[in-house]
This record gives C-alpha cells, sequence and structure tokens, in this order.
C-alpha cells in the first residue's frame, strides 16, 4: 500500500517534469525537421529562378533544357523539369509518370501567379513525394510555368530516423527522470524520521 502510494505522490511530483521534458523533445524535432525539410528546395529554386528567366528573354525551350532526359518520378532520385502552359496544362518536360508528364492541381498555379512562386511538397501518386518549386513565365511569344523537383524519399528517410532517435531519447529521459523522483520519494520518510531522532 505504502509503495503504491508513493508511486502516486512520485506521478503528481514528476508531471511537470515529463511535461517540460516532452515539450523540449518535441522542439529539438521541430527543429531538426525544418533543418532536414527547408534545404530541400533549395536546388529547385535556383533552377527554377534561371529557366523561367531564361525562357522570359525569349529563348527556345530546347536551348535551356534537354528534352532528351527522362526521369521517372516513381524511382529515380534525379532533379527534373517540367513545363505547363498558361492553364496549367503539361507541355513538355524531363519528368515522367508512366511516360506522361503528370498533372499539377490548378490552385498550384493560381498561388503562383498571385504570389511569383510557390514551393510545396507534391504527391502525384500515393508513395512519391516531390519537393517542387514553381515559377511562372511570360515572353513576346508565350507564358506558362516552369516545375522544377525533385524526390524527398532520402530526406523523409533521414527524417523517419531523426523521429525514432527523438522518440527512443524521450522515453529514456521520461523513465529515468520517473525513477528518479520515485526514489527521492521513497526517501522522504526516511529523511523525516531521521530529523526528528535528532
Amino acid at each position: 500500500m505504502l509503495r503504491r502510494s508513493s508511486l502516486v505522490t512520485a506521478f503528481f511530483f514528476w508531471l511537470p517534469v515529463g511535461v517540460i521534458t516532452t515539450l523540449l523533445c518535441g522542439l529539438i524535432y521541430f527543429l531538426e525537421f525544418q533543418h532536414f525539410r527547408l534545404p530541400a528546395y533549395d536546388p529547385q529554386v535556383q533552377l527554377a529562378e534561371d529557366i523561367a528567366a531564361s525562357l522570359s528573354a525569349n529563348r527556345p525551350l530546347e536551348s535551356v533544357v534537354s528534352l532528351t532526359v527522362h526521369v521517372d518520378l516513381t524511382k529515380s532520385l534525379a532533379p527534373f523539369a517540367n513545363f505547363y502552359d498558361s492553364q496549367g496544362r503539361p507541355e513538355a518536360g524531363t519528368g515522367f509518370i508512366d511516360n506522361a508528364v503528370p498533372s499539377i492541381p490548378a490552385g498550384v498555379f493560381k498561388y503562383t501567379t498571385a504570389h511569383g512562386e510557390d514551393r510545396i511538397t507534391w504527391q502525384p501518386r500515393p508513395g512519391i513525394r516531390q519537393a517542387i518549386v514553381v515559377k511562372p513565365y511570360k515572353s513576346k511569344t508565350s507564358s506558362g510555368f516552369v516545375v522544377v523537383g525533385r524526390s524527398l524519399r532520402e530526406v523523409e528517410q533521414r527524417e523517419r530516423i531523426l523521429f525514432e532517435e527523438v522518440a527512443v531519447g524521450l522515453l529514456f529521459l521520461l523513465v529515468i527522470s520517473f525513477l528518479l523522483v520515485w526514489l527521492a520519494v521513497l526517501q522522504l520518510p526516511h529523511l523525516a524520521s531521521s530529523g526528528r531522532s535528532r
């Protein structure tokens, strides 16, 4: 009975420690998650800006991107560049699914038109996740959108490892901290009796 009572007392003493520990581990996970995720868009930003600038300067598409490249988005980690007309319809590109340039939701192009750029995680099919950057372009003869992306497979693998490491670390800290608090609670009666005996 005494041990059960000490467990309950220890839990209430430990609860603030457990909450603070969980919040700190959550903050660490969030910051490290951003550290992995945000740089995943960096190469695409440069490529999308350069390609859009070249097309806006009336350079022909074939001189800007080699359209002989064929990136299978279901398998490859390689970056790709796809091109869509002003209505968001696929025109050409280097990234394919089932040998066709995949469509992108119309809302992406509306946002890009309004804001000048969009950076999103795009999932054209379950299990296929791409970090894409969308830029509009407009030349004297045409207008449309440039979409540059690459697979998030390796980034998300590192994120899964990070989650597992933080979860294990959190569990370890919670268990150790609770045991220490419980041991301290068990010592309280002995300390009290020792004080009275003096």
